[in-house]
């Protein structure tokens, strides 16, 4: 073997160690993307979970309430599936980012990767501003309480909340459907859900402290007028404490999600914001899913009698359940003892 072929076989077997190093660095690339991509699945699903068992619980908790339904329990169950809807919208996202990484777009159908992608999108989009909508109402029903006592059985009769309840889901689902038409645009794609849908999230916020300030300012003035029920007022003022309270869960959580969206758009090759979206930003949406209802729940003495109202036939049913068995149970016992005697005789 002459020196060239030599060179030549050194310079080969060279080559193909680096293609081996190259090969195995990006197979551990791959496993490390698959681990990451199943741990966060696993956390969404199980904080998906949460969010619709507790979200559940609170709407038979509701439905449970002795009394009569009121606007605010309505627009409440408007929320809770908002969150509902919200919590398997994520769930999708996160199945869609585990079978990316546990098959590629070469393994499984990059068409029903991309379908399952979009439609988890629109109807996160579409849950969240029924969210946003039904706290809006919350809000509006109290101040309407406060500010305008008299006029409140009025303006809140079944029709007008009927009426709001269809634009709240209307409008949702056209923005559902808006942000869908201009998926194939990504200039206006961005535009509409990184710009138009933050500022009216925005809008919406401050409009809900304006009625806040204007329903401090009214209870101060009021509270010692002996006319008016002292009582009442303080009731609906900490309901508008509990509107509060969702507003800000709400806008905690969705900002930072926003920000770090926009970031991706905006600086697509920066690992940093990609690490904070994928271990932490991610998670902020269910977790206001889980929180909301707990909020409110904890807050409203009637979802605490529905809650128990509920645990009563709960446990009504498991007695019945039970002693149903025990009846069987001894039916059959009669019968083979009945048995027993006869073939004796």
């Amino acid at each position: 073997m002459d020196n060239t072929t030599m060179n030549v076989f050194n310079v080969t077997a060279i080559a193909t160690m680096e293609i081996s190093n190259e090969t195995m660095l990006q197979w551990r690339k791959e496993d490390d993307g698959i681990i990451k991509a199943r741990t966060q699945f696993l956390i969404s699903i199980v904080l998906c979970m949460i969010a619709l068992i507790i979200n559940i619980l609170c709407i038979f908790a509701t439905l449970h309430i002795p009394n009569k339904l009121v606007c605010s329990y309505k627009l409440f169950l408007s929320l809770t599936v908002a969150n509902i809807i919200g919590a398997f919208s994520h769930s999708m996202s996160a199945t869609n980012l585990y079978l990316f990484h546990q098959y590629g777009y070469g393994g499984w159908n990059d068409r029903n990767l991309t379908i399952l992608y979009d439609f988890a999108h629109i109807v996160y989009l579409t849950a969240v501003a029924a969210s946003e909508f039904s706290i809006l109402g919350l809000a509006g029903i109290r101040y309407i309480a406060i500010v305008h006592p008299f006029r409140h059985d009025e303006l809140t009769r079944d029709r007008y909340l009927y009426a709001w309840l269809m634009i709240i889901w209307v409008f949702s689902i056209f923005v559902g459907l808006l942000v869908c038409i201009y998926m194939v645009n990504d200039d206006a794609y961005v535009i509409i859900v990184h710009y138009i849908w933050p500022a009216l999230f925005i809008l919406i916020f401050l409009f809900i402290i304006v009625l806040y300030l204007r329903v401090y300012w009214e209870t101060r003035r009021i509270r010692n007028n002996l006319g008016y029920d002292i009582g009442e007022l303080l009731h609906n003022y900490s309901a508008f404490i509990t509107t509060m309270m969702l507003t800000m869960t709400l806008v905690l959580c969705a900002i930072p999600y926003w920000i770090i969206e926009l970031l991706k758009k905006t600086h697509p090759n920066d690992q940093a914001i990609w690490t904070v979206s994928q271990n932490y930003c991610q998670y902020l949406p269910v977790i206001n899913f889980i929180i909301d209802p707990i909020i409110f729940a904890s807050r409203t003495k009637d979802i605490k009698v529905g809650f128990r109202q509920l645990r009563k036939k709960l446990i009504n049913l498991c007695n019945g359940y039970k002693g149903y068995t025990n009846y069987n149970r001894h039916q059959q016992s009669m019968c083979l003892t009945t048995t027993k005697i006869e073939s004796v005789m």
